[in-house]
């Protein structure tokens, strides 16, 4: 089913799009260096927090570097800070031993992001609409699936409506599979291998480093919500918290983005589209964007920061054929917000209305 405008599915990131990072943000820090401990690489309180230090100095220009290529801002949330810093410490001591994968996962499940307060009656509201929800995340499907469980409680109709398309490994800078390709179609195919390997024409001021569209794994999990049907981007909007992980590839590809930031967070570049199509969604919480300048490019285009708001959404329309080459010009994609709101939430508390 899709809305008069024609939007028939959102897809989420869960980590910090959907989830309160400030009140976990110091914990989860503190667990990953003591579990560093527990693991015997005896890491120094001043030393972590140095390493932290420089990595937040560093970011965005320093990436995420997990799969071995950059792909997100180093400092872009507690999680990826944690694993950047104790790798500078590794390397710094010339040690090649990884950091074992229990150090996240404990810290992880100790500190747990509570979802946004907002989140279970925008998820209601939204399958209420018609509107198709899609969790695609780096976070296990088995572990995001438990926390919608423990949002809606067991049994509740709107669970089994939410469809979790996870572990997508957005962070892997990769090409597709070659010897698990069966379940693309030639045009899911045809799409991938249409795009470029990088955004834009040259390397963007604020991180002086390519970013990188080609995210086989990433592109698989789409696939799998779309069902193979790529023209079913035109009808979808990806929301994350990462513009270069979470909204590069699919805006590429030809879907609508929306971005949503933690304050406590290194801020995300952050592009958008041109013209608009009301999408009305009455009395339901979606991600809000501050606008940027219609034409501004891209490699001048400021980080974002972004609130949840009672709105009417304006969006694209499904004429929108733009290239996936993805050239580097921002444009404004706005939200018209019915009221003013403070959301405190976040970290911060601002009143702003968006036209």
């Amino acid at each position: 089913m899709q809305t008069d405008s024609g939007l028939a599915h959102i897809v989420l990131d869960f980590d910090g799009t959907c989830t309160q990072i400030p009140p976990i943000f110091e914990a989860y820090l503190d667990l990953y260096c003591k579990g560093l401990n527990e693991s015997g690489l005896n890491v120094t309180l001043s030393e972590w927090r140095d390493a932290q230090a420089i990595v937040r100095q560093h970011s965005p220009k320093a990436g995420w570097t997990l799969a071995g290529c950059p792909s997100a801002p180093a400092a872009g949330d507690p999680y990826v800070l944690a694993d950047e810093a104790a790798r500078l410490i590794l390397r710094r001591r010339g040690a090649t031993t990884p950091v074992p994968p229990t150090v996240h996962a404990q810290a992880y499940e100790a500190a747990l992001a509570p979802w946004r307060e907002e989140a279970g009656d925008t998820f209601s509201r939204l399958v209420e609409h018609g509107v198709h929800l899609h969790f695609v995340s780096n976070s296990s499907t088995t572990f995001i699936s438990r926390r919608l469980r423990d949002l809606f409680g067991d049994g509740n109709p709107v669970t089994a409506k939410i469809s979790v398309q996870s572990d997508a490994g957005k962070f892997r800078i990769c090409e597709l599979n070659w010897d698990d390709q069966a379940g693309l179609s030639v045009e899911a195919k045809r799409r991938f291998q249409a795009l470029p390997v990088a955004y834009g024409e040259k390397l963007l001021t604020e991180t002086e480093r390519p970013i990188y569209l080609r995210r086989g794994a990433y592109f698989e999990a789409i696939n799998r919500v779309l069902a193979g049907d790529f023209s079913a981007l035109t009808n979808m909007i990806f929301c994350g918290d990462t513009w270069e992980m979470d909204l590069a590839m699919p805006y590429a590809l030809g879907s609508r983005a929306r971005c949503n930031r933690n304050r406590c967070c290194s801020p995300r570049l952050s592009v958008r589209r041109s013209a608009e199509i009301s999408v009305v969604v009455p009395r339901i919480w979606l991600p809000a964007i501050r606008a940027v300048p219609f034409g501004k490019p891209l490699d001048r285009c400021k980080k974002i920061g972004f609130v949840w708001r009672d709105a009417t959404l304006s969006c694209c329309p499904k004429s929108d054929n733009r290239s996936v080459s993805a050239r580097g010009s921002a444009a404004l994609v706005s939200v018209q917000l019915t009221q003013f709101w403070q959301h405190p939430s976040d970290g911060f508390r601002r009143s702003v209305r968006l036209l």
